[in-house]
């Protein structure tokens, strides 16, 4: 493979991985949001703060989010884990070159 086609491989991981960290992210916020304005409702409703987390937590709006976050976290980790082993193997190929002229120039 050429150092175009590496480059090029890498740099479609690194992106891919970035933006699932994106959404991992966003769907991150989200959950919070929901979790706040659960808590919110529910302590409008005369719970107390410990209740109302609990109640929060144990809610379908809560589940879906969070639901939506660990698919979106495992998509990202995964991804990463994809590029960080495009990396390495980027540089072991490029050592492994650097080694061979490295050779030629003794000769």
């Amino acid at each position: 493979m050429s150092l175009e086609a590496h480059i090029h491989e890498l740099e479609t991981a690194l992106e891919g991985a970035a933006d699932a960290r994106a959404t991992a992210e966003e769907q991150q916020e989200r959950l919070k949001q929901t979790f706040s304005a659960l808590v919110v409702h529910y302590r409008g409703e005369g719970k107390g703060v410990a209740e109302a987390e609990h109640f929060a937590r144990s809610s379908e709006e809560y589940r879906a989010a969070s639901d939506k976050w660990i698919v979106a976290n495992y998509e990202y980790r995964r991804t990463d884990a994809k590029a960080e082993g495009k990396r390495q193997r980027f540089e072991a190929w490029r050592t492994i070159n650097a080694t061979e002229r490295a050779k030629m120039n003794l000769r």
